[in-house]
């Protein structure tokens, strides 16, 4: 006996993918609009907003693409890495008008790397790639990277702290994020699983923002999701443990796994406390995803809130004030820096800068 099958009818197959896209897509604004709800609500502070803290610029650079990083500084210039061109490098002025391509000299076997960053630390520049893991150093203006020190450790963020030390992050076999030195010296790498601490799984709830501050000597690290940050020095000696504004202590996130709990995953939308900072001097500047009691919704959406903490004052005391960052026309801030007296902000296609108003940000300090 035969058997006989005839395919679905053409528009019922248009259809049923139709309706599984639309789903996908309903799907993920669901979870955009409950993630941006939890950001934008009132979250029980209120912000200090003084007038014109700091104070726009003219100038404006534009960049042919969106793919640049904010590097380092060194002097009056500023450096911009390119994510998806790593040996291409953009040398700017401090006053955004006079520019410089640079292209880095790598003698090494390129299929070897998986991610290369650059990374400022005069007079020198760094790249690294944790994934390979690959370290490079080279020297600014003659721009050739060679291959230095020891470099067998995996990491997901790393920071020079001087001519042949890095502090580094790193996934511990127990799937945990810890904190690390690796140095040209033995033991060439050192990790201190204390200083970053667990509260539901030791990775997602101890992501963060790692800094080092080259005129303190320090290192400073934001947590994403609650209000706290960590100050240590470059011998993995805590300082102290400081808190931001906001009221988020917990990390609110839920995580999940799959493929048999090989992988973990978010399982639903995290709330993101700070998004970035810049440390600068006895300042630290922290990029907020939380609205306060006293900020509109609307403010919040079409801007970027900055609040600025002084790290030499009591606990209580530190924070100082916040201010906006504006978009750049249809552009959304993408990252900023604090140099010096100047606070750099990065679009997709453009560079912007701000100087601080010596009322609040007294010369000196």
């Amino acid at each position: 006996m035969g058997y006989s099958f005839s395919a679905p009818p053409l528009r019922r197959v248009y259809r049923t993918l139709v309706v599984l896209t639309l789903g996908g897509m309903f799907s993920v604004w669901i979870l955009y609009l409950i993630a941006n709800q939890v950001n934008h609500r009132d979250n029980g502070f209120v912000r200090l907003f003084p007038p014109h803290p700091v104070l726009p610029t003219s100038h404006v650079l534009p960049l042919q693409y969106n793919s640049y990083y904010l590097a380092g500084h060194a002097g009056d210039t500023l450096y911009l890495g390119n994510i998806t061109a790593p040996f291409h490098v953009v040398a700017v002025h401090q006053n955004l008008v006079d520019t410089q391509y640079v292209r880095i000299r790598l003698r090494y076997p390129l299929e070897r790397l998986k991610r290369l960053t650059l990374s400022i630390d005069s007079p020198y520049f760094y790249l690294m790639d944790g994934i390979a893991p690959s370290l490079f150093r080279g020297y600014i203006g003659q721009w050739e990277a060679t291959k230095f020190m020891y470099d067998s450790t995996y990491f997901t963020e790393a920071v020079p702290v001087g001519p042949s030390s890095l502090i580094v992050r790193a996934v511990m076999a127990n799937r945990e994020y810890a904190l690390g030195r690796q140095s040209a010296t033995l033991p060439h790498i050192r990790f201190d699983t204390t200083i970053l601490q667990k509260q539901i799984d030791g990775l997602f709830c101890t992501d963060g923002i790692l800094q080092y501050d080259r005129r303190q000597h320090g290192l400073l690290y934001l947590y994403h999701y609650r209000n706290e940050y960590i100050r240590f020095d470059t011998n993995l000696h805590v300082l102290e443990r400081g808190r931001t504004i906001d009221t988020t202590s917990r990390a609110q996130i839920k995580v999940g796994s799959y493929s048999k709990g090989s992988t973990i995953t978010m399982a639903a939308p995290p709330v993101m406390v700070n998004y970035e900072s810049s440390v600068a001097g006895k300042y630290l500047f922290v990029r907020s995803g939380l609205r306060a009691s006293n900020e509109t919704e609307e403010m919040f959406r079409d801007a970027f809130v900055i609040d600025v903490y002084d790290l030499t004052l009591e606990p209580r005391e530190r924070y100082k004030f916040s201010f906006y960052l504006y978009n750049h026309g249809t552009e959304k801030l993408k990252s900023f820096r604090v140099y010096g007296r100047t606070l750099y902000a990065l679009y997709d296609h453009y560079l912007t800068s701000y100087t601080f108003n010596d009322r609040y940000f007294p010369p000196g300090h």
